[in-house]
């Protein structure tokens, strides 16, 4: 009710707003970001431009959001410094607002926090990403001492992955895909497999059967003549 209160006092309320983000209280902290995004226009771009290098982690969280809001490209250039900053919400809402501009090299930044509460905002972001480049294939292929030692984690990032492309679904998704389905992972071969019927055929998910059937459906799929939604 505060934050609705505020938006509806309009932007005559930035000031007050800039004033308080050096709080530490992360209820207020999360009120003043959503104020904050809510409220700017292309009138304000400098004021965003500032908080994408505050010492005050607020306006770095505001900013990250609001230049996907603007969606200038001068701003869109200068948010990936924030794919690396030490607070995590900064980084998502960073790579949330490059991708939904099509910047894709932020999707990655995406993969742990898609299975997820910010999932919802995930999927809503992605169509910016559709026909603009070769998706997350990196990721299908991590390097070979990881995959020794932490295997869990790997397949876990891999999963994600899958679920994400499928989520995509274009003819790069599809390219990508076909490479997950000789991943040995049982789950992740079985995402792909799943994701490629839904994108090529229209089809429900692979009926549980012997694992015969399902090296069987790899390379039926592997064969099938590419295609997208």
């Amino acid at each position: 009710e505060t934050e609705a209160d505020v938006i509806g006092f309009g932007r005559g309320a930035i000031p007050a707003l800039l004033d308080a983000a050096s709080t530490t209280h992360e209820g207020k902290q999360a009120g003043l970001v959503v104020c904050l995004a809510a409220l700017v226009d292309l009138r304000d771009r400098e004021i965003v431009a500032a908080g994408l290098t505050s010492e005050h982690v607020v306006l770095r969280r505001f900013a990250a959001v609001a230049v996907g809001k603007l969606g200038l490209p001068e701003q869109l250039d200068a948010l990936p410094p924030l794919l690396a900053d030490e607070d995590e919400i900064v980084r998502i809402e960073a790579a949330l607002s490059l991708v939904t501009h099509g910047r894709e090299q932020a999707l990655p930044h995406l993969i742990a926090v898609y299975d997820s509460d910010w999932q919802p905002r995930v999927l809503a972001a992605l169509p910016g990403v559709v026909d603009k480049g070769d998706h997350l294939v990196a990721l299908l292929t991590p390097d070979p001492e990881r995959a020794q030692f932490q295997p869990d984690a790997v397949a876990a990032e891999q999963l994600a992955t899958v679920r994400m492309l499928h989520a995509i679904g274009d003819q790069h998704a599809v390219i990508a895909l076909r490479r997950a389905l000789d991943i040995s992972n049982n789950l992740v071969q079985r995402g792909a497999i799943d994701a490629l019927r839904d994108i090529l055929e229209d089809k429900p998910p692979l009926e549980a059967g012997s694992i015969f059937a399902q090296v069987a459906e790899v390379e039926r799929l592997k064969q099938l003549g590419a295609g997208g939604r």
